[in-house]
């Protein structure tokens, strides 16, 4: 039998690209929460556009396969920003409207009117297990 291949991070462009913004910028820069706004902002609409069409188990191995890529200053910077980006997803899941004007001060526009915390939670619950946190 031909073994299932591994998916790879390279395979998805779109999530890396939304994981990258993470690691753009560390705690106690200038621009922060701006930073952390985008960055969130980019993680919802990834993981609107395409969780659902990703089993968790195979995000956490994608989540991983990014992680281990990182050198140790990016690594220390995305769970130093990690608990941020979720609080900030999270108040864009329950009131959109609330992060309105801090997102387009970060030059961000929303695609959707709502986002799914099912969806959301199974990139968070990949994160978390992609690493043992």
């Amino acid at each position: 039998p031909t073994p299932t291949p591994v998916p790879v991070i390279g395979d998805y462009p779109e999530l890396s690209a939304a994981l990258d913004a993470c690691v753009g910028y560390g705690q106690g820069e200038a621009g922060v929460s701006l930073k952390t706004a985008a960055a969130a902002a980019g993680l919802l609409e990834w993981s609107e556009s395409y969780a659902a069409d990703i089993d968790e188990d195979t995000l956490a191995v994608l989540v991983a396969d990014w992680i281990s890529g990182l050198d140790e200053t990016n690594y220390e910077k995305f769970w130093d920003n990690w608990a941020d980006l979720d609080t900030f997803c999270r108040q864009l899941i329950e009131d959109p409207a609330s992060q309105k004007d801090l997102l387009e001060s970060a030059g961000v526009t929303l695609s959707k009117t709502a986002y799914s915390l099912t969806n959301y939670t199974k990139l968070y619950n990949a994160v978390n297990r992609s690493t043992g946190k």
